[in-house]
C-alpha cells in the first residue's frame, strides 16, 4: 500500500499570516484599510476587528456595542487597553502601544453573554530599521522581525525559488525565497546561470524576517541589497560521491582571479586527508583507507585581492565507511521501497543519511509536470517492487540521471512506468507542512544508478 501522500511541490509558499495589509510608516498608523469587515456577534459588535500599530507606538480606539455587562480577558503584554470592562451600550476603548524594535501580532479576547469576540492586533517594525546582523545574532533573535546580513553565499541557489545558506564567521542560516530585482516571487530565469546572479563563494547582502520552521532558522523571501563577486570559486569536483572505504582520489578544479590560492585542510580530517597533486587551476585530495565511521569535512580554498581582502570557496569531501559490501541497502542487496520506507523510518524526524544507499524497484506513472526535462534535470516519482500501485510505494524526489548528471538534453532516454530502477542517493525522513512524515530520497541527492540494467 502506498505509506502516505507527499506533495511533490512543497512549502511553494511560507508567508507572514499576520501580514494582511500594507502598513504605511510615514504617519502615525492607527487600523488598516476598510477591506477588513468587523465580525458580528449577537451579544456584542466591534467597529474593527483588526487593528495596526506604527512602530514607534500608537493609539487606536474602536467602539464596543454591547447587550449586557462585557470584560477583556485576554490582551498581549505589549498592548494596553482601557477600559477593561463595560456594561451595555456603546463604549468607547482605547488600544496603546509603546515603541517597538521587532514585529509582534496577538490576539484581545473580550467576552460578553458567553460569546467570545476576537480583535487581532499587529506591530511592524519598519523595513528602515533593519541593522546588519551576524548569523548567531538572527538565530538568537526574535521571529518575524526583519534583519540585514552580509555574508558569503555557502550553497548555490536553487532556480525555482532562490533557496540557499549564507555563512559568515558566526554560523550560517537558510534562506527560503529570494525575491527578484522587481520585488517579486522568483521564477527561473531571472538573470545569471542560477536565476540571481550570484553563487557560492560570493559575498552576498540581504534583508527579510526570520522564521523559526519546526526548530530550523529561516530569513524568508529575502531582498537582495548587494552582492560582491568572489575572486575564487569551485568550478566541480572529479566526484560528488563519497570516496570508497579502500581510499581514493578526488580532484577540485578551481578558478580564480585573486593573488594566488591557499588550501585548508581542519585540523580533525589531516589525520586521512592530504593533498596529492598541485597544478594551474586544481588540487587534488587523497584519502586513507577508512577502517571506521563515515567521515566527512570541508576544504578551504582562499586568495585576496591586491587590498588584502579574503575571498574563500569551499568543497567537501566525504568517505564511506568500513562496511560489508552485502549490507542491506547495498549495491549488491539493494533496498526493496517497503524496506527503504522502514529505514527511513528509524532516522527519526528530518534525519538523513551521511552514506548513500541504493533502492531497486519500478516507476509508477509519472506526471508530465514531474519527468525530466531540461529546466531543473531531475525527475519525482513513486516506485514500487512490482510496478503498481498496490503494492507499497517509495517516494522518490529530485533525482537525477545516470551517472549523477542532471538531465540536459532531450535526445536521452526519458524513464517511463514500468521501468526497473536502482536508485543510489542518501535517505531522508521529511516532515511536511502538514504533520506526515515522509520516507524518500533527500533533493538532488540521489540519481538513477541503473535504469533497466543500464547504468550509462
Amino acid at each position: 500500500m502506498k505509506i502516505m501522500t507527499a506533495k511533490i511541490y512543497r512549502r511553494l509558499l511560507i508567508g507572514l499570516s499576520f501580514i494582511i495589509c500594507h502598513l504605511s510608516f510615514s504617519v502615525a498608523l492607527t487600523s488598516c484599510s476598510n477591506d477588513y469587515e468587523p465580525t458580528y456577534l449577537e451579544e456584542v459588535r466591534v467597529s474593527q476587528s483588526y487593528i495596526g500599530f506604527a512602530a514607534e507606538g500608537s493609539m487606536a480606539t474602536i467602539e464596543v456595542d454591547a447587550t449586557g455587562d462585557w470584560l477583556i480577558t485576554t490582551v498581549p503584554e505589549w498592548v494596553t487597553v482601557s477600559p477593561m470592562s463595560g456594561s451595555a451600550g456603546k463604549t468607547d476603548v482605547t488600544f496603546t502601544t509603546a515603541q517597538a524594535t521587532a514585529t509582534q501580532e496577538g490576539t484581545v479576547i473580550l467576552e460578553c453573554g458567553g460569546a467570545k469576540q476576537r480583535i487581532n492586533v499587529i506591530q511592524m517594525t519598519k523595513k528602515a530599521e533593519a541593522q546588519l546582523a551576524t548569523c548567531a545574532q538572527i538565530a538568537a533573535g526574535n521571529e518575524g522581525a526583519t534583519y540585514r546580513v552580509r555574508g558569503v553565499c555557502a550553497t548555490n541557489p536553487d532556480n525555482q525559488y532562490g533557496n540557499w545558506n549564507i555563512q559568515d564567521e558566526t554560523g550560517q542560516i537558510y534562506i527560503y525565497g529570494t525575491l527578484d530585482k522587481k520585488g517579486g516571487k522568483g521564477t527561473y530565469p531571472i538573470c545569471g546561470a542560477n536565476g540571481w546572479g550570484f553563487g557560492v563563494g560570493d559575498i552576498v547582502t540581504v534583508e527579510g524576517p526570520m522564521k523559526n520552521y519546526n526548530g530550523t532558522i529561516e530569513l524568508v523571501d529575502v531582498t537582495v541589497i548587494s552582492i560582491e563577486k568572489s575572486l575564487i570559486k569551485l568550478e566541480s569536483l572529479s566526484t560528488n560521491d563519497p570516496l570508497p572505504t579502500a581510499g581514493g582520489e578526488v580532484t577540485a578544479f578551481i578558478s580564480c582571479k585573486g593573488n594566488g590560492i591557499g588550501v585548508v585542510i581542519p585540523d580533525d580530517a589531516k589525520s586521512w586527508l592530504s593533498i596529492s597533486g598541485l597544478s594551474v587551476g586544481s588540487v587534488t585530495f587523497r584519502a586513507q583507507p577508512n577502517t571506521g565511521d563515515f567521515r566527512k569535512t570541508t576544504v578551504t580554498f582562499t586568495t585576496a585581492d591586491d587590498s588584502g581582502n579574503e575571498y574563500t570557496a569551499q568543497a567537501t569531501i566525504s568517505q564511506e565507511a568500513k562496511s560489508d559490501p552485502n549490507a542491506a541497502g547495498s549495491l549488491n542487496n539493494p533496498f526493496t521501497p517497503a524496506e527503504a520506507n522502514a529505514f527511513c523510518m528509524t532516522l527519526g524526524e528530518g534525519k538523513t543519511t551521511d552514506s548513500n544507499y541504493y533502492v531497486k524497484g519500478k516507476i509508477i506513472a509519472i506526471e508530465e509536470k514531474n519527468q525530466f526535462g531540461t529546466q531543473y534535470g531531475n525527475c519525482t516519482f513513486y516506485m514500487s517492487a512490482d510496478g503498481t500501485e498496490s503494492s507499497e510505494q517509495f517516494y522518490v524526489f529530485r533525482t537525477l540521471y545516470l551517472g549523477n548528471k542532471k538531465y540536459s538534453d532531450d535526445s536521452w532516454v526519458k524513464p517511463k512506468a514500468g521501468d526497473e530502477v536502482i536508485i543510489c542517493g542518501k535517505l531522508t525522513l521529511y516532515k511536511d507542512k502538514e504533520g506526515n512524515l515522509v520516507p524518500e530520497t533527500s533533493a538532488n541527492s540521489s540519481y538513477i544508478y541503473s535504469l533497466n540494467g543500464k547504468t550509462e
